[in-house]
């Protein structure tokens, strides 16, 4: 008898242990689903490029979650020709809040010489934009998305291209 109360207590800690187990892996879930989810829904060009003027862009970014993104900022954003002559801009001192199925778009600027901008307007070099946007969700969990943009050559528009590499969220 003695044997079976306590074979029945093991396996009734067992099971407490793995319903604690699954509740924890539920709720994760769940806050998965409902959590704010941030990505960049397009950078373009604010102004046209202009010799002895700095590149001006905007990212613009969407919550796709279900709850709002909070103390969202933009803390890194480099502009550049190329991976070996990337600019850090000045960073967003900025921290917003961008609600569900909601935008919050973002200013920045660069100086670039003007053989960029000549080399842009000859259609020889593209122009890259890579940055990071920070935020945290409704549970107080912080996330990050990362971006990378090209701007094409010989394209009058003023949008940028995602890169093949440099995007993603967690």
């Amino acid at each position: 008898m003695l044997i079976t109360y306590i074979t029945g207590n093991y396996f009734s800690c067992q099971q407490i242990r793995l319903t604690g187990t699954a509740l924890d892996a539920s709720i994760e879930m769940s806050r998965t689903d409902q959590r704010a989810w941030l990505g960049v829904k397009d950078i373009t060009l604010t102004h046209a490029l202009t010799i002895n003027h700095p590149i001006q862009i905007s990212v613009n970014t969407f919550n796709s979650g279900k709850t709002p993104a909070l103390e969202v900022t933009l803390p890194e954003i480099s502009v550049g020709d190329g991976e070996d002559h990337m600019l850090k801009t000045a960073p967003s001192k900025d921290r917003g809040v961008v609600a569900p199925n909601n935008n919050e778009v973002f200013y920045s600027s660069a100086s670039v010489s003007n053989d960029v901008i000549d080399g842009l307007e000859a259609a020889k070099i593209r122009v890259y934009v890579r940055g990071r946007i920070e935020y945290k969700d409704i549970f107080g969990k912080s996330h990050k998305t990362m971006f990378c943009g090209y701007y094409p050559t010989g394209f009058p528009s003023p949008n940028f291209f995602n890169c093949g590499s440099g995007n993603s969220m967690e």
